[in-house]
């Protein structure tokens, strides 16, 4: 149930507050910015007009401020912390696709990796650990994790269980050949969002 009422009067409106009982006088420029505001709203465009001819910009963001310090409109936005804004790329990627090992128990003349024997350059544990944290302090949001075959890696489950601590959303390209029901069971206590499973030959 919607907790406000918006009714529309010759001054400009009323706001009924139907949890507390009360009423709410607002004058016709913030009436007509809450009426634009309304998703169901098919006066959209004279709405607009209005406002245009009889609001500054300062009034509008004024008004529209203190209609969300009032909770009459919500703003659910988390800001994030940045010390700096770069002019012509973004701040950090949307997602991040890192091929945890090359390692796989497959070897598919398909592989665009050529993915088999794991690689002596590849990161330790605490070098793929730390990466996670400054991908989260990035900002990332999402990281794709493929390989060779993520579950070849030892590092796959404290992988995966760092970006749940981050906030990361996690998803996996996988064989499943190495599925077992320890595994599954691993697999089922960690926070993945999708997990994608290719049929390859050898």
């Amino acid at each position: 149930m919607k907790k406000l009422i918006l009714k529309k009067e010759f001054f400009g409106g009323i706001l009924y507050d139907k949890k507390y009982k009360e009423n709410l006088c607002i004058d016709k420029e913030t009436y007509q910015i809450l009426e634009m505001l309304d998703s169901n709203n098919s006066n959209y465009m004279n709405n607009i007009k209005y406002i245009e001819k009889n609001m500054e910009k300062n009034d509008i963001l004024e008004v529209v401020r203190e209609l969300i310090e009032n909770g009459i409109i919500s703003l659910n936005v988390e800001r994030y912390k940045q010390d700096s804004v770069p002019e012509n790329y973004l701040s950090a990627p949307f997602r991040v696709f890192y091929d945890i090992t090359y390692k796989c128990n497959l070897r598919c003349k398909h592989c665009f990796t050529s993915s088999g024997v794991e690689r002596t350059e590849e990161l330790t544990t605490d070098e793929k650990l730390k990466l996670v944290e400054q991908l989260a302090e990035l900002g990332v949001e999402r990281v794709s994790i493929a390989g060779g075959e993520p579950f070849a890696s030892e590092d796959i489950y404290k992988f995966i269980e760092k970006c749940n601590e981050e906030n990361i959303d996690v998803s996996v390209s996988t064989n499943a050949t190495l599925f077992d029901n320890e595994t599954i069971n691993k697999v089922n206590n960690l926070e993945i969002k999708n997990i994608t499973v290719s049929f390859d030959g050898r």
